[in-house]
């Protein structure tokens, strides 16, 4: 009965880890169940034994009683790897749920920047506008003016973001690493002493 008691307790922790919102509910109390299980289980093994051996005093156990006791001692090791199971797995779900909220945070970061690439221009055109400035005091420039400032400050900012993710440029950046880097190693003068229309090569 005991451990029919614990396999329905493994098997609620199993259905309820694939939930998310029962996971995070319920995850200090299943690893405190689960840890106690881990450490009472081996104590109920030695238990049980001393239970069934303490009356015969040394003496051989009957036959049919020594099967029992190892019909039961084989059912908690049973249910010890059940609860060790049990533990790598809501470990494992544990994680993915981590994965998956880093994942949603990195997205509403990304988000944010794309707003600031937005907001930025904006507030550094608005800050111009307003600057005490004479030619802008005397004839204050029309909205449209401002507008087409900041979107030209705005075409700029996120023109540089697609230049910084854009695959090409990587591509780009990273061959002309490499020809530098082959450059400095060769022992013969940098090729681009030869491709040069303002600098000539060093005098031999």
């Amino acid at each position: 009965m005991f451990l029919d008691h614990i396999a329905f307790v493994l098997r609620d922790i199993g259905k309820g880890s694939s939930d998310e919102r029962l996971l995070q509910d319920h995850l200090g109390r299943w690893r405190d169940s689960l840890l106690r299980l881990l450490t009472e289980l081996p104590e109920l093994a030695k238990s049980l034994r001393r239970f069934f051996t303490f009356p015969y005093e040394g003496r051989p156990i009957p036959q049919p009683l020594s099967a029992g006791l190892m019909d039961l001692e084989a059912e908690i090791r049973a249910m010890e790897e059940r609860c060790e199971r049990a533990q790598q797995s809501l470990r494992s779900d544990l994680s993915l749920v981590e994965s998956k909220r880093g994942i949603l945070e990195a997205e509403s970061v990304s988000r944010l920047t794309k707003l600031a690439f937005v907001f930025i221009p904006l507030t550094f055109a608005a800050g111009l506008f307003s600057m005490q400035v004479q030619e802008l005091t005397d004839s204050p420039p029309p909205l449209s003016t401002f507008i087409g400032a900041a979107a030209v400050v705005m075409a700029v900012s996120y023109g540089l973001r697609i230049a910084q993710h854009s695959v090409w440029l990587g591509n780009q950046r990273r061959k002309l690493e490499d020809r530098i880097r082959r450059d400095m190693l060769s022992p013969q003068p940098p090729s681009f002493w030869h491709s040069s229309c303002f600098l000539k090569p060093p005098p031999t």
